[in-house]
């Protein structure tokens, strides 16, 4: 488990760029994946740098796996969006050292990488490697290992076209026994990892709920969600998906394109007011049709738009509340009400018990003049 408790922190000064901090953060995250959407210059590389030991908090409370950082980083994976990995040595070589640094048993390089489908380096040099396959074998490393926590910056940033299903299929299932947090600039990438979403902005953490990373800011709200039918079944299966789509009540549009999906594939886009009731009928459709799909996302928000829409949820009133008016004010401040101590008593009626003995209110008393 990972648990930060109103911790503040400040990073590194850089010439040129403004100091990122964060502000009382507090998070707890247990198996699972849970997908931090903001920048660098928002503090996710600082928040990861806290939880792996290598930044210190300025306040607040930091702990791993029930200790403190630095007495668990053994039990830890990061993986950068550098991937720094040793240039003299052969990639098979690096998960040797990896495995060594844990104390976890050797297993074979070409085991290790097939599980992103990159086996093929197992005996190239470090050195040799363009950044997109540092990133991908510093992760089928990170993925292999028996780390109980996983911390991944960018994870499908800079790979292969084919690598980002690997890697979500990856991560989801080490997700099962392991505590996996991922932060990213993409919130598509976001969803399309995690279970649980928050957001930082400027040093602020804020839990983000899934419905909001989806929601339409358009005039009809609503939602969409792409399939990309495999190159397997093309245009035919496509038109077969979106035949069926079309007479689906929970759908109010179906579009389909070939410039937007990868590999000759051919993409269908659904939008319609509801996203559970879309997904659905997504489901049945692909069912129903019988083609081969490469990819099911729903759309999302830009992370500006996002945030846009965590500060108008935080402004609204909490449900079942009342606006703001006349009915908020005290009763002795609405015109022609009287202060509860200045209601006549009926005639006949005994003054409170409250006061002396003889005393009347002062709001029975007959006016000056009146009968004697």
């Amino acid at each position: 488990m990972i648990e930060l408790a109103g911790v503040s922190a400040r990073g590194p000064a850089e010439r040129g760029r403004p100091r990122v901090v964060l502000t009382k953060v507090s998070l707890e995250q247990r198996a699972g994946v849970l997908g931090i959407v903001g920048a660098p210059k928002d503090g996710t590389s600082l928040l990861l740098d806290l939880i792996d030991g290598t930044a210190p908090p300025a306040s607040g409370r930091v702990v791993v796996l029930g200790g403190s950082p630095d007495a668990v980083r053994a039990r830890l994976a990061r993986v950068s969006l550098e991937a720094p990995l040793p240039d003299a040595l052969r990639v098979d070589e690096v998960c040797d050292l990896a495995a060594d640094l844990r104390g976890e048993p050797r297993r074979s390089a070409e085991e290790i990488l097939g599980a992103l489908g990159i086996g093929a380096l197992a005996r190239r040099r470090v050195r040799s490697l363009a950044l997109e396959e540092r990133r991908a074998v510093a992760l089928a490393i990170a993925v292999g290992s028996k780390a109980e926590v996983l911390l991944i910056e960018e994870p499908l940033a800079l790979l292969d076209p084919v690598a980002p299903r690997l890697v979500v299929d990856a991560l989801r299932a080490r997700a099962a026994s392991a505590c996996v947090i991922v932060t990213t600039a993409s919130p598509r990438d976001a969803t399309r990892l995690a279970d649980r979403l928050g957001v930082l902005t400027s040093g602020i953490y804020s839990q983000l709920p899934p419905e909001l990373a989806h929601m339409s800011l358009g005039p009809e709200g609503g939602a969409s969600i792409r399939v990309v039918v495999a190159p397997t079944h093309g245009k035919s299966g496509a038109a077969a998906l979106a035949g069926i789509l079309g007479g689906d009540d929970a759908v109010a549009r179906v579009e389909t394109a070939t410039y937007a999906a990868p590999s000759e594939a051919v993409s269908v886009v659904v939008s319609g007011r509801d996203l559970a009731r879309l997904s659905r009928a997504v489901t049945h459709a692909i069912a129903t049709a019988r083609v081969d799909v490469e990819l099911v996302e729903a759309s999302t928000l830009s992370l500006d738009a996002i945030r846009a829409a965590l500060a108008a949820r935080a402004m609204s009133p909490p449900p079942g509340s009342l606006p703001p008016g006349p009915a908020s004010l005290p009763p002795s401040a609405l015109p022609g009400v009287l202060p509860p101590a200045g209601i006549p008593p009926l005639p006949g009626s005994m003054p409170p018990a409250s006061l002396p003995p003889g005393s009347v209110p002062p709001g029975s008393m007959p006016p000056s003049g009146g009968a004697r």
